[in-house]
């Protein structure tokens, strides 16, 4: 009886390892292995934990599918997103690597499919502001949009948006018409309780909560207001790693002494990462002028001007009533300036291109990279007052773009100069990646141990005969 009972146990063991050897679908998945491994170099400045790691899909090469792919942490897997419209694998290291230190990962993927079959914390929503609003702002903020019982007539007004939200924040993008007015109208830290960018103005008593949007303003010269349709929204995707909208204006440029070029569109892709406060931006331009604006401007204009841009952070404009009251701005290598007044930032002593806009008492304020040293010789001034502004003179737009860090925090302790070094260097710092490919398991491991349990299982057949 109990050889019996060992026999039974015997063969539905083979049978479950013949299933489990099982190339076919539908009897089992097919099996992840190890497409890669990535070895993670941090520069001189080392890597903070959850800097993003983005890796070009044309580094990769092999028989598998990016889409399914997840990177791994010894045992431990990390949230992985491949962006397909963006040709883009992604990850956030968990720990922090020291300068020139190094970190290795697997990858592992499937050689077919288009998901990994991840979770997000990240939601997103195209829609009508007033019709949306009450699905992500918090009772605190929504109750400044009323007048009374009814909505404002601002908030109607405020048209079509964008909301993200992820583990950190809430955010709302307005979906605008022109190069100026598509900015950000919302960014609230949800453990704090406050919005880095509207402030607390009442919608239906103060004309500033309509005009409070502006992160990431980029205008010309002019007040231009569009008049050729509403931004369009070339990439709206979310996963477990990041958000990412890419918006392009189709308004006019226009300059301030009222020329025009048309077919010359601000195209931002804006990246929000989960677990990191932050808004990384990559602006270009495109459109059948955009490459005659990259090698010469001037020629797109009567006057042999340079392509003149504004770009302006009004934080809710500082000093009026109910505003954020950001106070104090850092400029590294430069001074530390009170705003109430026009001050000019000292371009030939900027170390980096980035500074903290705060205030000293409730310690609010954001960390702002406002592009690569490449182009610091294209700014001609920054001005400081209710906003700051920066401002270009390209005779020829960068070919490539260039990028954008904004960085909200809620408090800081020691000096301003290292927390916005460290916020900072969280997006900038330099790293490379190596990667050497795995083979897949041979389709003979598969066909011989196929092989050896239908042989062991004739032998037990014949045993038992």
């Amino acid at each position: 009886m109990q050889k019996k009972k060992i026999q039974i146990l015997s063969l539905g063991l083979f049978i479950l390892v013949l299933f489990m050897q099982s190339p076919q679908t539908g009897t089992a998945s097919v099996s992840a292995w190890n497409a890669v491994t990535i070895v993670v170099t941090a520069g001189s400045d080392g890597l903070a934990a959850g800097t993003p790691i983005i890796m070009a899909d044309s580094e990769f090469s092999g028989d598998f599918a990016l889409a399914t792919a997840v990177v791994m942490d010894g045992d431990t897997e990390l949230p992985t997103q491949y962006d397909v419209d963006l040709g883009e694998l992604v990850f956030q290291l968990p720990a922090a690597i020291a300068a020139s230190g190094e970190q290795t990962f697997e990858v592992e993927a499937s050689s077919s499919g288009d998901t990994n079959d991840q979770t997000t914390s990240i939601t997103m929503t195209q829609g009508n502001y007033s019709e949306t609003y009450s699905d992500y702002l918090p009772d605190w903020s929504s109750a400044l949009l009323m007048n009374g019982t009814a909505l404002a007539n601002d908030v109607h007004s405020l048209g079509d948006v964008i909301w993200v939200e992820t583990d950190w924040g809430v955010l709302c993008l307005q979906v605008a018409a022109d190069w100026r007015h598509g900015t950000w109208k919302h960014v609230i830290l949800k453990a704090e309780n406050w919005d880095a960018v509207g402030g607390f103005h009442k919608a239906a008593t103060n004309w500033r909560w309509r005009w409070a949007q502006a992160l990431f303003q980029d205008a010309d010269e002019g007040w231009q207001v569009g008049g050729r349709g509403p931004d369009t929204i070339e990439i709206m995707t979310y996963g477990p790693v990041r958000a990412v909208i890419r918006a392009v204006a189709n308004s006019d440029f226009k300059d301030n002494y009222a020329q025009q070029v048309q077919n010359m569109n601000a195209t931002r892709t804006y990246t929000i990462y989960s677990g990191t406060p932050g808004i990384a931006q990559h602006f270009t331009l495109t459109g059948t002028n955009a490459t005659q604006a990259m090698t010469d401007f001037k020629v797109l204009n009567e006057l042999d001007e340079p392509l003149r841009m504004k770009h302006q952070l009004m934080d809710s404009q500082f000093n009026t009533s109910d505003s954020n009251n950001l106070s104090t701005i850092y400029v590294p290598g430069d001074a530390t300036y009170a705003r109430g007044g026009a001050a000019v930032f000292n371009l030939s002593k900027i170390t980096d291109p980035y500074f903290a806009v705060y205030n000293d008492v409730s310690k609010h304020g954001y960390v702002y990279n406002y592009g690569p040293s490449s182009i610091m010789d294209k700014l001609t001034n920054i001005d400081v007052g209710n906003e700051v502004v920066m401002n270009y003179a390209f005779d020829a737009f960068p070919t490539g773009g260039f990028n954008r860090y904004w960085t909200p925090f809620s408090t800081f302790t020691g000096a301003i100069a290292d927390h916005a070094a460290a916020l900072n260097t969280m997006w900038v710092a330099s790293y490379t990646t190596a990667m050497e490919e795995h083979a897949k398991p041979a389709p003979g491991f598969e066909i011989v141990m196929g092989t050896l349990t239908l042989v062991g299982l004739a032998i037990f057949v014949r045993k038992r005969r």
